[in-house]
């Protein structure tokens, strides 16, 4: 009963639409992105890991495509530690000092730790892709995260939590590649012509 209530939400989550944020600022975007997406993605690499590993271990033999749902998770769970870092640390400080330079708060953009947006755009969007193929490759394998009729706890738990994952990468990806990265590029633009 109460894993049919947390679907429920979960498939609710799914009609939840993006904020309005074609307005906001790099800064109001980057700082959303963060607090919302980031830290998700955060908090929830662990816990599928777990359980991806518990499922393959309990149902490989039966179910061999849980131990493939384990190897790709692990492939995801790299990459996005990984791209998340870069975008925290270099990528989004950047953003932010753009932001600052395109309002008049700094004299001039400091191009230390990045001379353009347009690589580092560029190379996370192609990250983007592999997650996004890969998450693909998972739900074909759990057959749109469908777990078998006599699935354990853990079983739907991993399908219910994999789904929710995609559900809010989509919408991490859409901000990023859609709205962020151009309206960055945009401004650089701007900036440059200055």
């Amino acid at each position: 009963m109460a894993l049919a209530k947390e679907l429920n939400q979960i498939e609710a989550k799914e009609e939840d639409v993006t904020p309005p944020c074609t307005s906001w600022t790099l800064t109001a975007l980057v700082d959303h992105i963060v607090l919302s997406h980031h830290h998700y993605v955060n908090e929830n690499l662990s816990l599928i890991s777990e359980l991806a590993d518990k499922v393959a271990k309990l149902h490989g033999e039966t179910n061999p495509e849980t131990i493939d749902i384990q190897s790709l998770w692990k492939k995801i769970f790299q990459e996005l530690s990984y791209h998340i870092k870069q975008e925290e640390l270099l990528l989004f400080p950047y953003l932010k000092n753009l932001d600052r330079f395109s309002n008049g708060e700094l004299k001039v953009l400091s191009t230390t730790q990045l001379r353009s947006v347009r690589d580092p755009v560029q190379m996370m969007e192609e990250e983007h892709e592999l997650i996004n193929k890969w998450m693909g490759r998972i739900r074909m394998l759990t057959s749109d995260f469908t777990p078998p009729i006599r699935a354990s706890m853990a079983y739907k738990m991993l399908y219910a939590m994999l789904h929710e994952f995609e559900i809010d990468l989509h919408k991490h990806v859409h901000l990023e590649n859609d709205i962020l990265f151009p309206k960055a590029i945009r401004i650089e633009d701007w900036s440059k012509s200055k």
